[in-house]
């Protein structure tokens, strides 16, 4: 089922998108949002029959120490209507990249025995795309293992009285048969129709250099004492080249913590996804472990005409919102990929908690513990509430407020307004004073000529 979600496993993780992740694998003050898991089988006749997720969330998260304070176990019943028994399988995201622990999710069976779960990587600029997931590797027009790879790399020995100088690299290439990644992070633009580079040198980077993937690029390298394209010499360059294979060159870079078949896919992904942007480059440097984003994996099995039980565990990671005095947080979470399954049953939403709801997507009671939503079938839209520590909060502006994307465009358009308007003015009145000048010296004029003025 392409790119479907098991809702009981569905509201699980913090998926950060287009962010680096804290050790804790989750942001407690921006850029995080919740996820639901995928089933990868396409067309998969098996239904939720009823699932209960149960938000548990007795503190809010320690920001120094990564606790999060919080967690969300899904239990979920799965029926399979056919005759013949179906083996799923399953991902849901576990966040970005985390450095030293990596936080194992919990998933059992009915019975509790504990169901063997496999991490996996996707490149995070393709955002929640559980079928990048793939057990082969990524051929497409123009990359496949065998692509040739070109890596030219350049040392500068300044003279010793130069106190700066900029190493300047120019390319001329076919984007059709070419692609290029840099050593480092230089200043790259686009310059009579070539793609230059600019590096500053130095002691903390004596090392510069580009990789060709495809047929070989042609490179004018210069250096000069600014960033212009005034060049002053190339003596004291010295380049190297070395050439391999696209497989046998992402192998030897490989982290140890990512499969070959996902960090093979990965680069693929990227370097896709940079041409795609037109002339956006790739750093090479920067494409590491922190690239990617994280899926758990595992397989369901549901017999033939039966069902099947799954618990799923896992730590709650909220975004901070500073919007409310005292404080409170917002969790997010993506309902819709479970629209992917033949058929939704019975959905029941605990929050248990000692903290109140401020705003939410969808309309919980009130009980002893906490709060409950309960509905037959899948609710439109995704799931989202903000819990706070006070009953009666007041909402308060703040400098948070500013990096909401509605808050920034109606303070853009309310500047602009009075922009506008003191320009209107200061040209009326402008426009005034002129014309009565022009009155003032056409009455002039006339009385000289011995003519009555216009009234």
């Amino acid at each position: 089922m392409k790119r479907s979600l098991m809702l009981a496993v569905p509201l699980l993780g913090a998926l950060v998108l287009g962010a680096p992740v804290s050790a804790s694998a989750g942001s407690f003050t921006e850029g995080a949002r919740g996820s639901a898991p995928f089933s990868r089988e396409e067309g998969c006749p098996v239904e939720i029959e009823s699932a209960r997720i149960v938000f548990s969330v007795p503190a809010f998260p320690v920001e120094e120490s990564g606790e999060s304070g919080a967690g969300v176990t899904a239990y979920y019943t799965f029926r399979n209507p056919t005759k013949e028994e179906k083996r799923v399988r399953v991902l849901f995201p576990a966040g970005g990249y985390t450095a030293g622990a990596e936080e194992q999710a919990i998933v059992s069976d009915g019975e509790g025995s504990p169901l063997e779960c496999r991490l996996r990587h996707t490149y995070f600029g393709i955002g929640a795309a559980a079928d990048a997931v793939s057990e082969e590797r990524r051929e497409d027009a123009f990359f496949s293992g065998g692509t040739a790879v070109s890596h030219v790399s350049y040392s500068y020995s300044p003279p010793a009285e130069t106190e700066r100088a900029y190493l300047r690299l120019a390319l001329s290439y076919n984007p059709a048969k070419t692609r290029i990644a840099f050593d480092g992070s230089p200043k790259v633009s686009v310059e009579d129709g070539r793609v230059c580079a600019v590096w500053q040198t130095g002691a903390l980077s004596p090392h510069f250099g580009y990789y060709s993937f495809g047929e070989p690029a042609e490179a004018e390298v210069s250096v000069s004492q600014d960033r212009t394209r005034a060049a002053v010499s190339a003596e004291g360059v010295e380049s190297a080249e070395e050439t391999a294979v696209l497989g046998e060159f992402l192998e030897e870079r490989r982290p140890a913590g990512i499969g070959a078949e996902d960090w093979y896919n990965g680069f693929v992904d990227a370097m896709n996804c940079k041409y795609a942007l037109g002339f956006a480059f790739l750093s090479l440097d920067r494409f590491n472990e922190m690239s990617f984003l994280r899926w758990w994996e595992y397989d369901l099995t549901v017999p033939a005409e039966g069902r099947a039980e799954n618990v799923v565990s896992l730590s709650l990671y909220p975004t901070a919102d500073e919007g409310f005095d005292g404080a409170a947080y917002r969790y997010e979470y993506l309902l819709s990929p479970a629209q992917s399954w033949a058929n939704v049953g019975e959905l029941e939403v605990q929050i248990e908690t000692p903290y109140y709801i401020y705003d939410s997507s969808l309309t919980f009671e009130k009980g002893e513990g906490g709060y409950t939503f309960r509905r037959a079938g899948l609710p439109l839209g995704e799931l989202s509430f903000t819990l706070g520590e006070k009953e009666n909060p007041t909402r308060v502006f703040t400098s948070f407020s500013f990096r909401r994307p509605l808050t920034v465009l109606l303070i853009v358009l309310a500047i602009v307004a009075v922009g506008l308007a003191v320009a209107i003015v200061i040209v009326a009145v402008h426009y005034s004073k002129v014309k009565k000048r022009a009155k003032e010296r056409a009455a002039r004029g006339s009385a000289t000529e011995g003519k009555l003025p216009r009234e």
